[in-house]
């Protein structure tokens, strides 16, 4: 509801010249939502944390201060798809943000307990970074066709998963 573009959910704010007859307490139900929101990521971050990583618990997380920013930037990027003056250079240093902060997790922190549990974590998140990648090299470069992507990714899925 705090956009004004094509993405809003409002349909008489999809024209960015009514942005300013937004009524006060629709912009302020938005933003307090958006607190609400991100409030509670923050919380359950902050309880669901294992302070003892010999817990038995396989999906608990060990505590590491790099959760916050890699929460934040997820959360910046979702509100990034709805702002159209955003650059899209903007949101690809975002997701190159966030993947090379999940990488430095996990190769700083070992985040879970359970083996099996940080393999496929760790190979999630060389995928999630892989794709990025790959995504910013088709975007601003002509070396990889749109058709390609697809075969690039399947091709390093395999290459990852026997690597980790």
């Amino acid at each position: 509801m705090l956009s004004c573009n094509e993405s809003s959910f409002i349909i008489a704010y999809k024209d960015p010249d009514k942005c300013s007859e937004k009524p006060v307490p629709v912009v302020l139900i938005s933003a307090i939502g958006l607190v609400f929101s991100i409030l509670t990521n923050f919380t359950l971050l902050m309880f669901f944390r294992s302070y003892q990583f010999a817990d038995q618990t396989l999906l608990k997380r060990k505590f590491s201060f790099l959760v916050f920013p890699i929460q934040l930037g997820f959360l910046f990027l979702q509100y990034l798809f709805f702002i159209s003056k955003i650059a899209k250079c903007v949101i690809y240093i975002t997701t190159q943000f966030i993947g090379l902060s999940m990488i430095l997790d996990v190769v700083l922190n070992i985040p879970f307990r359970d083996k099996t549990t940080s393999i496929v974590y760790s190979f999630c998140v060389a995928l999630y970074e892989v794709s990025n990648t790959l995504m910013l090299i088709w975007t601003y470069s002509s070396t990889i066709s749109s058709y390609d992507i697809i075969y690039m990714v399947a091709i390093f899925t395999p290459i990852l998963a026997f690597s980790l």
